[in-house]
């Protein structure tokens, strides 16, 4: 008996708890037009003069902002740490790697791969990624 009267006062809650919150959405939409509700959902943005242009030229640049805290040397990184528990030691620092063909680099880069995020194109262009790559690859 104890069992259907808690089920019964859950399942009431539960739906007492639904019918509330659809009758607050629709009171919110209803007050608020198309403009309000588009400049709620925006993210706030950086006034122009307070932004920081950040232009990386060459790919050493590049991979030193972006990729050299998992995957350069010493301790705690732990791109370079996977990688040598996967692969051995001599494969755990991908700089100098010229085993790595550039596409598979510019796609695991854009795409993730395990923890390993993935980067837009607004962070990292093409172009950049290409720079990526090279240098990923050219001898130390």
């Amino acid at each position: 008996m104890k069992r259907c009267i808690t089920l019964a006062l859950g399942t009431s809650l539960a739906l007492l708890l639904t019918a509330c919150g659809d009758d607050q959405s629709a009171e919110y939409k209803e007050g608020a037009d198309a403009e309000t509700m588009a400049s709620a959902m925006k993210p706030p943005s950086v006034p122009a003069s307070e932004r920081v242009d950040v232009s990386y030229e060459t790919g050493e640049e590049i991979f030193t902002h972006y990729c050299v805290q998992c995957h350069g040397e010493g301790e705690g990184k732990p791109g370079a740490t996977m990688l040598g528990i996967k692969h051995g030691e001599d494969k755990a620092i991908i700089k100098g790697r010229d085993d790595l063909p550039a596409i598979y680099i510019k796609t695991v880069v854009r795409d993730g791969l395990l923890e390993m995020p993935p980067f837009r194109f607004t962070e990292i262009s093409d172009e950049q990624l290409d720079l990526v790559a090279e240098y990923v690859r050219s001898p130390n």
